[in-house]
């Protein structure tokens, strides 16, 4: 069974009660993170999601809400002792933009001897599709050719 969790819910602005959108899909034990925006550690915990289980993560387009805790994410997950590497998807446009924030090995850990490794994947601009076995995200364009929504379909 495929599963779609709501992590966040309050457009750009979070609330008390709600946080920046992001999404989680949870399927024969794998977990793939949908944006990242604030403390995703955090909203993971919330909603009983093992961060050891977060195989992938789509960033969907390079607005705050949207990636603004990618550096904290990565960072928690090293000083947690992740050691199994993260594959981080995006529009080429959204990676290179996500790689200034530090979230490459270099910049985030310094010189440790032990750090989380992290694999960027590229989305074809004309069909931007991330597959995952019994899923696929799509990310949808919706008003400017940098900003896409996603679409989960289970197979």
């Amino acid at each position: 069974m495929t599963e779609l969790i709501l992590l966040g819910v309050s457009n750009a602005i979070p609330t008390l009660d709600s946080e920046t959108t992001s999404l989680a899909v949870r399927a024969q034990g794998q977990i793939v993170l949908i944006d990242c925006g604030s403390n995703p550690l955090v909203r993971l915990e919330q909603a009983v999601l093992d961060f050891n289980a977060v195989s992938d993560l789509i960033l969907t387009h390079f607005h705050p809400d949207h990636v603004s805790g990618l550096p904290l994410f990565l960072m928690d997950l090293w000083l947690l002792g992740r050691t199994t590497p993260l594959t981080i998807h995006g529009l080429p446009y959204t990676l290179d933009r996500a790689k200034k924030t530090g979230i490459e090995r270099q910049r985030l850990v310094g010189a440790e001897p032990r750090h989380l490794r992290t694999r960027l994947v590229g989305l074809a601009a004309d069909r931007p599709r991330a597959g995952f076995g019994r899923f696929g995200v799509n990310l949808d364009y919706t008003h400017t050719s940098s900003v896409s929504g996603p679409s989960v379909t289970a197979h």
